[in-house]
């Protein structure tokens, strides 16, 4: 996503709560037909693309190693 590159994920993984920010359709199940169909409709709209890609690398700058060290902090005090 920092690349500017939008990620076709599964609905099995972690990342996907954060790239239903940019875009639900990104978001494909396990089944090998759907993650095709999703590329297909990533690819087949270049403006879209471009778009989606430009959200992506906005998103992607929230993820900094400090904002990663206090979110793991908290969750570690929670835990303790």
């Amino acid at each position: 996503m920092c690349a500017g590159m939008p990620p076709i994920v599964t609905n099995k993984c972690g990342t996907a709560e954060f790239v239903a920010k940019i875009s639900k359709k990104l978001i494909a199940s396990p089944e090998v037909e759907d993650i095709v169909e999703k590329f297909y409709w990533l690819n087949e709209d270049q403006k879209r693309k471009k778009r989606l890609g430009l959200l992506c690398k906005k998103e992607a700058t929230k993820f900094t190693r400090e904002r990663s060290i206090e979110d793991f902090r908290k969750a570690f005090k929670e835990i303790t």
